[in-house]
């Protein structure tokens, strides 16, 4: 399977138990890993019959500067399934980082998730 990546994304967004990461907000960090057979565009040189970086990028910014969750595990949840409503996506990684997560209470510098979730798995939300 081949595989598309996109690092260092950056976006503003809300999420956090803390109210002060709910109302002040801070910056997300996103890699993820798209895999999916990349033969047919490669070989027709036609974007439309693969996927396309920009519409991963515009999803991954939707839902990092989304409605506020919780938990990190939960953006990239809903992250991993954004991408796998592409049809063509068979499988997906995604790091999240929350550089300044302890920023409000301690002197922490951060952490990352990391989830990889298969398309039609149970529990990904992805299509089949």
């Amino acid at each position: 399977m081949d595989t598309l990546r996109i690092k260092g994304l950056r976006f503003y967004g809300y999420h956090g138990e803390l109210p002060a990461e709910k109302e002040g907000g801070q910056i997300f960090e996103v890699d993820i890993e798209v895999r999916f057979d990349q033969r047919p565009s490669a070989l027709s040189d036609d974007l439309t019959k693969g996927v396309d970086s920009r519409d991963l990028f515009r999803r991954i910014r939707e839902v990092v500067k989304g409605p506020s969750c919780n938990l990190v595990e939960t953006v990239a949840q809903k992250i991993a399934d954004k991408l796998l409503e592409i049809e063509m996506v068979e499988s997906v990684l995604v790091r999240l980082r929350k550089p300044g997560a302890y920023k409000y209470d301690a002197e922490e510098p951060g952490y990352e998730v990391e989830i990889e979730r298969l398309s039609g798995s149970a529990g990904s939300g992805g299509a089949g």
